[in-house]
């Protein structure tokens, strides 16, 4: 319904009796919330090139996005903004973002949480009590962690297993609630 495709066309596409268009593709994956790596890797699989280029922010191609993204969270400041990779880890972070840290944990807590990890920061047991509606919070990006994990990435695995080890992290929320309640 998200994607606004007929159940009868989306079954001749899954049965193979219809050949998924470019487009239909790019509307599932819109619909399902398929981050852009994996996109690529449907797209490839029907046949078609992959039009999502994958960089680390730190290669020479990006410098000029290194640059833009300093300047906006230097222009952002007092206000904290941080830069996170696809595994949650802060690459980039302004100074109104470090002195909230500082503000809400000890130096000997923030050293816990090192190297800085926005799923890690959220989860981990010194966080929760400064996060006034942390269950719901919580709930719903761990949610979001299981989407990203279904992509079959290592490392997005590995942090949901690590989350949802957490003292006091319910245990219900180590399954996946595939029905997006956010939307």
């Amino acid at each position: 319904m998200r994607a606004g495709v007929s159940t009868r066309h989306l079954s001749f596409v899954e049965s193979g009796r219809a050949n998924a268009s470019r487009e239909m593709l790019h509307v599932l994956a819109d619909a399902l919330d398929v981050p852009l790596r994996e996109r690529n890797a449907l797209l490839g699989a029907a046949g078609f090139a992959q039009p999502y280029r994958e960089s680390e922010l730190d290669g020479a191609d990006l410098a000029a996005v290194r640059r833009a993204l300093s300047s906006m969270l230097d222009r952002l400041d007092p206000y904290p903004c941080i830069v996170l990779d696809r595994h949650w880890n802060v690459t980039l972070a302004n100074g109104g973002a470090l002195r909230m840290l500082a503000a809400l944990l000890s130096p000997d807590e923030l050293a816990q949480l090192q190297p800085l990890n926005a799923a890690r920061l959220l989860f981990h047991p010194v966080m929760r009590p400064r996060v006034a509606n942390w269950e719901v919070a919580a709930g719903s990006f761990v949610q979001r962690l299981h989407r990203e994990a279904l992509s079959g990435d290592i490392g997005s695995r590995a942090l949901l297993d690590e989350v949802c080890s957490m003292p006091d992290v319910p245990k219900r929320w180590r399954v996946a609630d595939l029905v997006c309640r956010c939307r």
